[in-house]
């Protein structure tokens, strides 16, 4: 996310996000993985709570900005395989950046963070999923990183299953899955399937010996482990 910061990316991109407002908050339907769309409900964060969540969203948006731009500084005159790298390690990134808000809001006085954790998780995990969401739909790139970290994971094995979302299957079809086999053993052959289970912007690798999860939903389960800080 060149020259812009995480967290100013989620601003921007739930602003403009059907039924989403996050950093608002005003009234947010609100919902973890597993809720079904009946367990939904309306949840209302008082205003203190609300400008010192802003507040501290704010200085960490400051950090991060500093941070970003003297990494992407040392990125360039680096070169395009360390700016590659930078790519390939997006999603860590974002993780990392994730834990530090979590940090700032759990430093929250105990007795308002206590009352109004969950809602606050719910908020926050509805936030990156659909900046997710809204970046596989926008950045090609992303599902080309994603194969690129699962094939590093990969064995020396003789046939490897790879399931993707069709979207990206249709992308990716009609010029990419030749030069991937080409680049790869002789002995290697690979099976593309498309899956409407998977996200975009993830895949799935599966072996004899190995299964290989570079999906989207893995990395929400990264967060939903962070969230529990809370």
């Amino acid at each position: 996310m060149k020259g812009t910061s995480w967290s100013s990316k989620v601003l921007k991109v739930a602003s403009r996000a059907t039924g989403l407002n996050p950093f608002g908050f005003e009234d947010f339907e609100t919902g973890m993985p597993g809720d079904s769309g009946d367990d939904k409900h309306i949840a209302r964060i008082p205003e203190e709570v609300r400008k010192e969540i802003e507040r501290r969203f704010r200085e960490l948006e400051e950090k991060e900005a500093i941070a970003e731009k003297r990494g992407y500084e040392r990125g360039f005159r680096q070169g395009e395989k360390d700016g590659r790298e930078i790519g390939k390690q997006s999603m860590e990134i974002l993780t990392r950046q994730l834990s530090e808000l979590i940090e700032n809001i759990s430093a929250i006085p105990l007795e308002i963070s206590k009352q109004y954790a969950e809602t606050i998780k719910a908020v926050i995990y509805g936030t990156v999923k659909k900046v997710l969401q809204v970046e596989v739909e926008e950045d090609n790139e992303i599902i080309r990183k994603s194969l690129e970290v699962a094939f590093d994971a990969l064995n020396e094995t003789h046939k490897v299953t790879i399931k993707l979302n069709p979207k990206d299957y249709e992308l990716l079809e009609t010029n990419i899955f030749d030069s991937i086999q080409g680049g790869l053993s002789e002995n290697v052959k690979v099976t593309w399937k498309p899956d409407p289970g998977i996200m975009r912007g993830g895949c799935v690798f599966e072996t004899d010996t190995q299964f290989i999860d570079a999906t989207m939903e893995s990395r929400l389960r990264q967060i939903e482990k962070l969230l529990e800080k809370i």
